[in-house]
């Protein structure tokens, strides 16, 4: 697909199809941060930025039921073994 380099302010921008972004696994891109890098040819590659606050992904795939195990009160930290030193349980 060819697109048309327009004047944008003082910068020149591009306008990026729906159909483009929905493939990029955009949905609603007003907001929507992309990453764009150039290789030695100049070859252009658009890519979806890595948002770090979207939490849900950072635990994709997290077994929490495995993690807490079947302790008395749920909590893989009753695992450790008895307390050392001054801690209040």
């Amino acid at each position: 697909m060819d697109l048309k380099i327009s004047k944008w302010g003082n910068s020149q921008g591009i306008r990026i199809p729906l159909p483009i972004l929905e493939q990029m696994g955009i949905n609603s891109p007003d907001g929507e941060s992309v990453s764009i890098s150039v290789n030695n040819d100049g070859v252009a590659t658009l890519k979806r930025a890595v948002k770090f606050n979207e939490y849900a992904n950072l635990f994709k795939g997290f077994d929490y039921k495995a993690y807490t195990g079947k302790t008395s009160l749920g909590n893989r930290e009753n695992r450790l073994g008895d307390p050392v030193g001054k801690e209040k349980i």
